[in-house]
């Protein structure tokens, strides 16, 4: 035995050919001598009484010599001619390669990956312009504090958001309602901003219908006009300013939300006929006028009645389906009324590259809804209150690039079905950006492929 110092037991050091000299190996010889004669030298060796060697030292020893045996056993075609078994590769039997380059494992990369996966988390406090912010910006912009480079693709993996769009308000729209009464005339009703349940949105509406008509209003519960209010407490009587008429008796309008089929009834307790109006172009100028300016006028030639401009109204967030109802003293909705304005909405992030191969896009009555969509967030969170979006429910939200890039800013923007901007009233949400970036082998000599492996 050679001394301890002199011993290499790193079988990647050693060829087959020399493995095999070392059990004294013939190629003549049949798998039964070949186990003999390892099993033989195997043993002559564990058990020598040289002090020589240690209890640490034998141990890599018998480690050295089961490898060179498995090696042997794998990488050599065994045909023993003492048997009927055939031992050559055959088809539909497990076999092993009869050739393998011998290199050894130190210089070779042992991540044995190609591609890295980074995931970048933002806030909507931290981005550039956030002491700008105002409930009319529309974009969200972050600078990364050192650029990403050698991406091939991103995914929407996070979102989250505090689900606050007013499903009512001037900004969207959708607040006013046009009632021309056959005996007071027609009248403009501004809805007040904000998000209302089936139970408080009648009260809300009946408010505001019959200050503009009557000057009054008796406090009611969906849509029931005490019998005698000159018997209630004062408290539940609101004039509007600059009433000057009678005691009031009733309320002359009254709307009701059915408890089980949600749908909007609004009528004239005296049964008087009237008409609603939804929505006309005029609106889009006059937009903040008060309850009861007597300004509007009716033209059916103007109304939108062919357009995607009604799925965005008062009317039909209530469940009205037509612009304009007539001649009539109570008018019922054809569906329900909705407390949410929509269901989903588009998150757009650009990353100010180009070569990107997979969109998401809207599809609407005249042309498509494309602007550098990343995904569509559907809305499951109740009104005023957070949601969360993982990635679970499998919509698609990648996107692919035609060649690696690099990416040190993005712009953020949320829409909604019709491409509208959504304020979120100066709260924040949040998001997660997943990178797919190709691997840069740490050990390489080129200069700026070890300088972006760093900035990762």
């Amino acid at each position: 035995m050679e001394d301890e110092s002199n011993l290499d037991l790193d079988i990647d050091n050693y060829s087959i050919n020399e493995l095999k000299k070392f059990f004294n190996i013939n190629s003549s010889d049949t798998k039964s001598e070949i186990e003999k004669k390892m099993d033989s030298v195997i043993q002559k060796c564990l058990s020598t009484n040289d002090k020589n060697y240690n209890s640490e030292t034998k141990k890599k020893l018998y480690n050295f010599l089961e490898n060179s045996k498995k090696k042997i056993n794998l990488e050599l075609t065994i045909y023993d001619k003492n048997s009927t078994i055939d031992y050559n590769i055959a088809a539909g039997m497990p076999h092993f390669p009869l050739n393998i380059q011998n290199i050894s494992k130190k210089y070779v990369n042992p991540t044995d990956v190609q591609n890295v996966t980074r995931l970048l988390l933002f806030n909507s406090g931290s981005c550039d312009n956030i002491l700008t912010l105002s409930s009319t910006t529309q974009s969200l912009t972050f600078t990364l504090p050192r650029p990403i480079r050698d991406v091939i693709s991103s995914r929407l993996s996070l979102f989250q958001f505090y689900n606050i769009q007013y499903t009512f308000s001037a900004r969207n729209r959708n607040n006013i309602l046009e009632i021309i009464d056959a005996s007071y005339g027609a009248k403009t009703i501004i809805i007040p901003d904000g998000t209302y349940t089936s139970t408080e949105f009648p009260q809300v509406v009946e408010q505001q219908i019959n200050l503009a008509f009557s000057g009054y209003y008796y406090l009611t519960t969906a849509g029931i006009t005490p019998s005698f209010p000159e018997t209630l407490d004062p408290s539940y009587l609101l004039i509007a300013p600059g009433y000057q008429g009678d005691t009031p008796l009733e309320n002359r309008y009254a709307v009701t939300i059915n408890p089980y089929n949600y749908k909007t009834t609004i009528f004239n307790t005296k049964n008087v006929p009237f008409t609603m109006v939804f929505d006309k172009p005029t609106w889009y100028d006059n937009a903040t006028s008060v309850c009861g300016l007597n300004n509007a006028l009716l033209d059916p030639e103007l109304y939108f009645l062919n357009s995607i401009l009604r799925d965005q109204t008062f009317g039909y967030q209530c469940g009205y389906r037509n612009i304009i109802y007539r001649d009539s003293t109570t008018y019922t909705s054809e569906s329900v009324y909705s407390q949410q304005l929509f269901d989903y909405i588009y998150v757009s992030i650009d990353d100010h590259n180009i070569n990107s191969t997979d969109r998401v896009v809207g599809v609407l009555p005249n042309n498509f809804l494309d602007n550098k969509f990343m995904g569509v967030i559907p809305i499951t969170a109740q009104q005023f209150s957070y949601g969360i979006d993982t990635g679970a429910n499998f919509v698609f939200k990648s996107r692919t690039f035609t060649g690696p890039v690099n990416i040190s800013k993005i712009d953020v923007q949320l829409y909604g079905p019709f491409g509208q901007f959504i304020p979120l009233n100066l709260t924040s949400f949040s998001f997660g950006l997943e990178l797919i970036v190709q691997y840069t082998n740490p050990f390489a000599s080129n200069a700026d492929a070890i300088g972006a492996q760093q900035l990762l």
